[in-house]
C-alpha cells in the first residue's frame, strides 16, 4: 500500500519529483510490489527447501 500511495502522490504532484522519475514510477508501478512478493517467496522456498524435496 505504501508504494501505491507514493505513486498516487507523485501522480498528483503532492510529492515533487522530476518528470522522468514520475513517468517511470507510473509506467512501472507494478515492479516494486512484484519484486517484493518474489523476494518473500524465494526466502520461504530457500528456508524450507529440504522439506520441499521430501514431497517429491
Amino acid at each position: 500500500m505504501f508504494w501505491y500511495v507514493t505513486a498516487h502522490n507523485l501522480r498528483h504532484g503532492i510529492i515533487r519529483a522530476p518528470r522522468v522519475l514520475v513517468a517511470g514510477v507510473l509506467e512501472f508501478h507494478w515492479a516494486v510490489p512484484v519484486t517484493w512478493y518474489l523476494s518473500i517467496v524465494m526466502l520461504i522456498a530457500t528456508r524450507f527447501w529440504d522439506y520441499w524435496q521430501t514431497l517429491l
